[in-house]
């Protein structure tokens, strides 16, 4: 079992009580000289680390020695870690060795089974960490070290780290980038069609396929499906002169969007079909009925189909 030595909490007078002593004292801090460069003229970072060392139970001036902020992330140092671990009533002991090329970290927890951790020569060279430049080329015992050493003590006591990584291993991590570079215009991608307008490109398609005469108008069908109302027509079509292949055309190519017969805008287009000027007039209330059944991305291209649907019918008895 190590000797570790206990003494009396030092620094009990430097604990804030108030968000104001804490920002007094971190001012002090930054003035003092005495804190990393980081932290030097620096109020406001200097009160982060205070808050993130007190919620590791670290004094205020042990924070500013131990806690470090690595590309945007908070860490401790590994001397900083094993301090926490051994003010842990849980601690037993810890040894560390290094023996060709491998460092090992056998943590011991009061009541439960060593936990021990490695980190080699060759797992450094296989994260492309050895012979990095720094302290990888200066101190790569004491790196390898300091790795086996974070992971045995972020696995033994991770109620007491919460989750912190050591400084020496934040430090091998590469920064987030986020590209901002802009997107060309003629890399962005086309307008999506609606799906009104890939239906009537098939209809279209279709047609152009064959002789005109074999067309049959799909939503010519019986009208007693229709509403009983104002969707209800006076027997067969009795204006031949209206061009029912268009407003055919315009029935099928929303029958092919909603797979539906039935649906309430197919069959307004079935009672449009048959129904003279007057009537298509009076059947406002179900031409707004029809559309609104309809998906909202949909209402624009139905009411210009509706609006061509009318006027070919006024066209044909004026």
């Amino acid at each position: 079992m190590s000797d570790v030595i206990t003494t009396p909490k030092a620094g009990g007078w430097l604990q804030p009580s108030t968000m104001g002593e804490a920002m007094e004292l971190a001012t002090i801090f930054a003035k003092s000289g005495m804190v990393p460069k980081a932290y030097t003229g620096n109020p406001s970072a200097c009160f982060v680390a205070m808050a993130f060392g007190e919620s590791l139970g670290m004094a205020p001036l042990q924070a500013m020695q131990s806690v470090a902020v690595v590309n945007g992330y908070p860490a401790v140092y590994g001397d900083g870690m094993l301090a926490l671990a051994q003010a842990s009533p849980s601690f037993e002991d810890i040894e560390e060795d290094f023996e060709d090329g491998v460092a090992t970290c056998t943590v011991k927890r009061k009541g439960r089974r060593p936990v021990v951790r490695s980190f080699s020569e060759a797992d450094a060279k296989k994260a492309q960490l050895w012979g990095k430049a720094g302290p990888w080329q200066q101190y790569p015992q004491r790196m390898l070290q300091m790795r086996a050493r974070s992971w045995a003590l972020r696995d033994a006591f991770a109620d007491v780290l919460r989750g912190v990584q050591s400084v020496e291993e934040r430090q091998d991590i590469p920064p987030e980038v986020i590209d901002v570079t802009p997107v060309a215009a003629a890399a962005l991608p086309a307008p999506r069609a609606t799906g009104a307008e890939k239906a009537l490109a098939k209809v279209k398609a279709a047609k152009a396929k064959r002789p005109e005469a074999a067309i049959e108008p799909a939503v010519v069908e019986s009208v007693e499906a229709a509403e009983p109302t104002e969707l209800n027509t006076t027997g067969p079509v009795q204006f031949a002169a209206v061009n029912r292949d268009r407003i055919a055309e315009i029935g099928e190519k929303w029958k092919q969007i909603y797979q539906d017969k039935d649906n309430a805008f197919v069959r307004l287009l079935r009672a449009l079909y048959q129904a003279d000027k007057a009537k298509a007039e009076g059947m406002t209330a179900s031409i707004d009925k029809g559309i609104k059944a309809l998906d909202p991305e949909d209402h624009a291209d139905a009411h210009a189909d509706v609006l061509e649907i009318l006027s070919i019918v006024e066209a044909t008895e004026g």
